[in-house]
């Protein structure tokens, strides 16, 4: 007698995720760590549409901001940078790495990185043109050529050198070194997908100001409509639409860019020069802005001083409100300890903010 064979169990329908609604897809996206979102593009078309907005949206918006700073890197010693496109990304909350690969061009390891906001770099490559570039959307933007910048003023081919020719306050420089003598820090207004984007520049001679809006074919010097030298460092103030400039001597002034005409104004007139001193500038999350004041040659503390807008005076502070400030060519920013305790209360953290060497191993930007 055949023995009886039980029926197969029904099939369990597997569900189709590709069918989630985007709104969802996109608020679940925008909370996972950079590798799981880039990773989750490869599931389906779908997800990786979503995705790939979710990157646009950004790893520097509100929810992405909970999983703290992340630094980017290239160093010739890392196994993915065997090539020049490769770069690391490092969650300094956790130490966890994820390493990138085929970025655009130009290549970070060969770049000089001038600034880092809103999730692009400020990057100058192997000719000094500069470039927008985004590691995690793998996209790039060029900026105004480099012969539109004001100190420039014409290039002529020597023996088959292109060289460019400055003001006298510089000689000749091949085109791989003219980055590093005439660019100091860039800062954008926005994300570029914004069509009011601005893009300052703090270039040499004297550390002048340029801009150039999104879309310029060139860029704008300041210096015709106001004397302008010597700043050290720049804010976007998204509460009034300002740029917020320190010059050496601790002088802050503000620049609107929306406007036909810059229009300028000073908040507080030079009271210290010291020449062997670096300041940064910073909005806290209790509304002051803050100078950090670097010192070269000085063994001892950083300080931090608190600027009073309405008042016009300088206050010395030493407590950050359980914050963590992060300062270099990227935009300066504070971070709740609280939420991090593997950050240092009330500690300055310093992103490289002087590779200007053709030579130097590795290069980190926040």
């Amino acid at each position: 007698m055949a023995e009886a064979v039980p029926a197969p169990a029904p099939a369990v329908p597997c569900p189709d995720w590709s069918s989630l609604q985007a709104d969802l897809l996109i608020s679940i996206f925008a909370t996972l760590d950079i590798p799981d979102l880039l990773s989750s593009g490869a599931v389906c078309r779908s997800w990786n549409a979503h995705s790939s907005f979710a990157r646009r949206l950004g790893p520097c918006s509100a929810s992405a901001n909970k999983q703290g700073p992340w630094l980017l890197y290239s160093s010739a010693s890392s196994p993915s940078h065997n090539t020049a496109t490769g770069a690391t990304l490092l969650r300094l909350s956790t130490g966890r790495a994820h390493h990138l690969t085929s970025l655009p061009p130009p290549p970070i390891r060969s770049s000089y990185i001038i600034g880092a906001s809103h999730g692009w770099l400020v990057a100058a490559d192997e000719n000094s043109e500069l470039h927008l570039l985004n590691p995690i959307r793998h996209a790039h933007i060029p900026l105004p050529p480099l012969l539109t910048l004001k100190p420039v003023r014409f290039l002529y081919k020597n023996k088959n050198r292109i060289e460019f020719v400055g003001h006298r306050w510089a000689p000749n420089y091949a085109p791989a070194s003219t980055r590093y003598k005439l660019y100091n820090k860039a800062i954008l207004s926005s994300d570029p997908s914004d069509p009011s984007c601005v893009v300052v520049l703090m270039h040499n001679p004297r550390w002048q100001l340029s801009f150039a809006r999104f879309g310029d074919a060139r860029w704008t010097w300041v210096n015709p409509y106001f004397y302008c030298v010597n700043y050290h460092d720049c804010i976007y103030d998204e509460g009034d639409g300002l740029f917020y400039v320190l010059g050496h001597s601790g002088d802050l002034s503000t620049f609107d860019f929306k406007g036909p005409d810059p229009i300028m104004k000073v908040l507080m007139e030079p009271f210290e020069i010291n020449m062997h001193c670096t300041r940064y500038l910073a909005k806290s999350p209790w509304g002051d802005l803050l100078q950090v004041w670097r010192y070269h040659r000085v063994v001892g503390d950083d300080g931090e001083s608190r600027t009073n807008r309405v008042k016009q005076e300088m206050v010395e502070i030493k407590d950050l409100r359980g914050h963590a400030l992060f300062v270099g060519f990227n935009s300066s920013f504070f971070v709740s300890v609280n939420d991090f305790p593997t950050l240092s209360r009330n500690c300055v953290y310093l992103a490289h903010d002087k590779a200007k060497s053709d030579n130097l191993p590795d290069k980190s930007i926040l």
